[in-house]
């Protein structure tokens, strides 16, 4: 079922509370990866300006593409963690 951007649907107080649950979970591991990110790379934790998990496609389109997500951005520079390679880097 496609619905309009408009259309709202408020969550059962049980999905809700799920939710909610779920998404503390998720912000405390990407808060987490961040400050490894940011310690590897030298970012200082008190500069980072905010943290965020973006899939950038950075493989061809007809292959198999390859992810890298930006995790922690600074005021000079943001750092990426690349999950297949295990590599962090400044992006």
């Amino acid at each position: 079922m496609t619905t309009h951007p408009d259309h709202k649907v408020p969550l059962s107080s049980p999905d809700r509370e799920r939710m909610s649950q779920l998404y503390e979970e998720v912000a405390g591991r990407l808060k987490e990866m961040a400050l490894i990110t940011a310690r590897v790379l030298g970012i200082p934790p008190d500069a980072t300006q905010g943290v965020r998990l973006t899939p950038t496609d950075t493989g061809p389109k007809d292959s198999s593409a390859q992810f890298r997500y930006a995790i922690v951005c600074g005021t000079d520079s943001c750092g990426c963690y690349d999950y297949e390679a295990g590599l962090c880097y400044e992006c």
